[in-house]
């Protein structure tokens, strides 16, 4: 009932981290009243007499299990229908599912203002040593984009630092506008019989003539600020890559951080920061030692319950209903169309742990009693 609580939460990943952890643990109990007890009934008991011999406080468990092999049946047909759907089970990369909150206006006002751009305005930062390294990375990502082959996606939008707004070439633009400049004094003397348009574009050409070249010193501040240390005596500069993706879908994080790990500068990839490089490498952990881990999970339950009863057959038989329950949860979830993500993730290894205790103790009180519509009756 706790995790099912937590579904009323308008937080999106704590109403789906209930709902799965509160099926995970309904599909066991379920487990536990009906195929524990059929399970014992045809591989222990003579007959069935004992399932007969007192009321259950579950009136539907003794209907079921007065009929074993029927029961077993019943729950295979549904294993295989959890089979053909668990292959559609699916991850969620879209990261800003799990922050979505209802009725938040901030929310909804951070969507909005992403739909206005092509581009991440959450850029990842690059801490160059140097000033001729921060132009080598500048540069690097720059010929990458335009050697980027037709056909694909690219999600490296451009790169950005102190130098990007320093012109190239000054000293020949600057001649230029000595020429343009030398034109207007010519012409000036006409301008009061010009229109008040032509006036206008005029003073606009007029305001925007310089005469010396742009320095970093001569940058505005605001600029600095963003692209300088805050430390004077450091030489390190920042340069920032803005992606060319929607950083709340994982897959598309993905794509950018591999496409930035193709970029070499001296043999090197380019030494990037950013939270969205952390959820990239987070998937891949997930990828890469997710079943691994929860293989070990289960192997170390298999182990301890085997130590514990000292009996194969035993061990298969309070292990097959945890099994068959996560079995029937990824089914369902495929078939719903249901998708792992970051929080539910977790709750499958979290399952084993709690569900392997009802088959241990419904075994232990049946070895106990032999009997067992009182085992099932008497365990809690």
């Amino acid at each position: 009932i706790a995790f099912f609580i937590l579904m009323l939460s308008n937080f999106r990943a704590f109403s789906e981290f209930g709902l799965i952890a509160g099926l995970g643990i309904l599909f066991i109990f379920f487990s536990m009243t009906f195929i524990v007890p059929a399970l014992l009934a045809v591989a222990y008991a003579k007959d069935t007499t004992s399932l007969k011999t007192k009321d259950l406080d579950f009136s539907i468990s003794r209907h079921l299990t007065r009929f074993p092999l029927t029961t077993l049946l019943m729950f295979t047909g549904i294993a295989v229908l959890s089979f053909l759907n668990i292959s559609k089970v699916q991850f969620d990369y879209n990261f800003s599912k799990l922050t979505e909150y209802k009725g938040l206006e901030s929310y909804a006002t951070d969507i909005e203002v992403n739909k206005m751009f092509k581009f991440s305005l959450t850029p990842s930062i690059i801490l160059a040593e140097s000033e001729a390294l921060e132009q080598e990375y500048e540069r690097a990502i720059e010929d990458y984009r335009k050697s980027f082959p037709d056909g694909k996606i690219l999600r490296v939008d451009r790169a950005l630092s102190l130098r990007s707004f320093i012109p190239a070439e000054q000293n020949a633009k600057l001649r230029e506008i000595k020429k343009i400049d030398q034109l207007l004094q010519k012409y000036r003397k006409y301008r009061p019989t010009m229109s008040q348009a032509a006036r206008t574009n005029f003073d606009a050409i007029a305001e925007y003539v310089v005469h010396s070249p742009v320095t970093e010193e001569s940058l505005p501040q605001i600029f600095k600020n963003n692209l300088l240390p805050v430390q004077k005596s450091s030489h390190k500069r920042i340069v920032l890559v803005f992606p060319k993706a929607d950083l709340g879908q994982g897959s598309q994080v993905l794509e950018f951080a591999e496409q930035m790990q193709q970029i070499k500068v001296k043999g090197k990839q380019i030494p990037l920061a950013s939270d969205s490089l952390v959820f990239a490498e987070i998937i891949k952990l997930i990828f890469e030692e997710g079943y691994g881990i929860l293989a070990m999970c289960y192997a170390a339950i298999v182990l301890l319950v085997f130590l514990i009863l000292r009996n194969l057959s035993h061990t298969f038989l309070v292990l097959l209903p945890l099994t068959y329950s996560l079995f029937c949860l990824a089914g369902l979830m495929g078939f719903w169309n249901f998708k792992l993500d970051f929080f539910n993730v977790i709750m499958f290894p979290i399952l084993l742990g709690i569900g392997i205790d009802n088959g241990v103790h419904l075994f232990s009180r049946y070895k106990e009693t032999q009997n067992i519509q009182n085992s099932l009756s008497t365990t809690r």
